[in-house]
């Protein structure tokens, strides 16, 4: 991301840095743009590489991520649902949140 402009996540509510999940969903989007076939199976595919990447385990980035998952849904929920497309009733679990973020990011032609 350019670093003139906003990330999605800061767009959220969640400044750069400020959640080590941040980074996790960030670079776990940037994965799925590149191969939406890790949405498959996130937690055996997408977890994995994004511990290895960081150097954590799969269990910490799903944690960690559920945080930011967590405060994007308490801090602004309608853009969230904007950008999903439709009313969530409730905070999307994780693999929701990247699939959302992914697939705005997608239409509207931003790179993470």
């Amino acid at each position: 991301m350019d670093a003139g402009h906003n990330s999605i996540l800061d767009q959220l509510g969640i400044r750069n840095g400020e959640y080590k999940g941040g980074a996790y969903t960030e670079y776990a989007v940037s994965l799925v743009l590149e191969d939406y076939n890790k949405m498959i199976n996130v937690t055996r595919v997408l977890y994995p590489e994004v511990a290895e990447h960081f150097g954590t385990t799969p269990s910490c980035v799903e944690r960690d991520m559920r945080m930011v998952v967590q405060k994007a849904w308490e801090r602004n929920p309608d853009l969230l649902c904007e950008w999903a497309g439709y009313p969530l009733k409730r905070k999307p679990p994780v693999t929701r949140f990247i699939a959302i973020l992914a697939e705005y990011c997608e239409r509207n032609g931003i790179e993470v």
